[in-house]
């Protein structure tokens, strides 16, 4: 819609009963309409949409002789109160919930609509780019990582992680960053999408001491959600190099989900939540005497399969208390010692002329400036390579 005319985002031209768009986002269609719905339209059902810098938001084919109506469009977000599908036009529309929005005030709601309109997110983060520092790839077994910014992804076919009744397997790859994590440190990540090659097939969150030493390293833990067993807080409670207990929610949590560990001395603990705020503890903190004073953190993924299966995952923050991370846009964000590092696209951060973006990250310390505060940083770029599988 940047050269056409006399068209819109959306376009529809007949009657369509029980058709619904949901969950698009429309940005800056050169002043013509969100919604166009022309000539014969009816019975469409619009909601939970995103319009910013267009034209009317909602407008259909009023002449008498088109039988434009009965359109229901609801939960729309947009920059511009301009319509002509209304309650009163004697159409028979119904139009609730819409909500007008200062360019860069969106809500969290219409911001999640905004991130994942597009490609879908299982598709959209596969990629063959390396994983760039300050991150690092290992696979104990044969495997694919990539990054896209802020996203990253995970090919293999594991076997699996586990090593109780009879089992020894810890087949995997994993992104991570080397000694990030110490007393107080938070791992968090959003697993977006995971193929089902297995019931038990896994991908979250893992902190251990040395995650290049598979079937040896002790200080495991790894929260994980499964295709068809929920989500599992796994850990090596004998200091072998295996995970062999496990606490686990109902089957009915399933990816996208956010999950987390929190390492507070030698203690662990694992939760997950279903919108990336409002956190359930699985179980209670668990003690790991074998866990390093620094330990490897990151995201890790098992097929338990000898199908090669994927894993996405967005949001990877690591940081340890009393700093927080947060991000308006998917973004990876994680400390090592006095280093922070905020990986992430984002248009801009400013609202000036026509130009109203707050897309960023950051980590941060509540409450921690006052009228004398001075905040200072210093900024690298680099990259590091990818290592894997170990040698037998």
């Amino acid at each position: 819609m940047q050269q056409m005319t006399d068209g819109g985002c959306m376009y529809t031209l007949s009657a369509s009963p029980g058709s619904t768009f949901e969950r698009n986002y429309c940005h800056s269609n050169n002043g013509w309409f969100g919604f166009y719905h022309d000539e014969g339209s009816r019975d469409f059902t619009d909601t939970n949409n995103v319009f910013r810098n267009t034209g009317e938001w909602g407008h259909e084919n009023s002449n008498a002789t088109n039988n434009t109506g009965a359109l229901t469009l609801t939960d729309t977000w947009t920059t511009n109160s301009s319509a002509n599908i209304t309650n009163t036009n004697g159409r028979g529309d119904v139009v609730s919930g819409t909500v007008v929005v200062s360019d860069g005030n969106w809500p969290p709601a219409a911001k999640t609509v905004m991130d994942n309109a597009g490609i879908h997110p299982l598709y959209r983060p596969l990629t063959t780019d390396p994983v760039s520092s300050p991150y690092s790839a290992y696979s104990s077994t044969p495997a694919n990582t990539g990054q896209s910014g802020g996203h990253f992804t995970i090919t293999d076919a594991g076997k699996d992680i586990w090593g109780a009744g009879g089992q020894h397997e810890d087949e995997y790859g994993t992104v991570f960053r080397k000694g990030a994590a110490v007393d107080g440190t938070s791992v968090t990540a959003r697993v977006d999408s995971l193929d089902k090659t297995s019931g038990w097939a896994k991908a979250g969150v893992v902190l251990r001491n040395d995650l290049t030493d598979d079937g040896s390293s002790p200080g495991y833990a790894a929260v994980v959600v499964t295709p068809t067993n929920g989500v599992s807080f796994q850990r090596d409670s004998s200091a072998d190099g295996y995970l062999d207990q496990l606490t686990s929610t109902a089957a009915t949590v399933k990816a996208p989900v956010w999950l987390r560990l929190t390492r507070t001395a030698t203690q662990v603990s694992a939760s997950y939540s279903t919108d990336g705020t409002t956190f359930t503890q699985l179980g209670s903190k668990v003690t790991l005497p074998s866990m390093a004073t620094t330990q490897d953190a990151g995201v890790i993924h098992t097929a338990h399969s000898t199908t090669a299966g994927s894993a996405t995952f967005s949001n990877l923050r690591i940081v340890t208390s009393p700093y927080e991370a947060y991000s308006s846009i998917p973004a990876a964000v994680s400390q090592s010692g006095q280093v922070t590092s905020l990986t992430n696209a984002g248009i801009a951060v400013w609202g000036s002329g026509t130009a109203y973006d707050d897309e960023y990250s950051a980590a941060y310390r509540t409450g921690a400036a006052g009228t004398s505060s001075t905040v200072t940083s210093a900024s690298t770029v680099g990259t590091t390579p990818t290592v894997g599988p170990k040698p037998a």
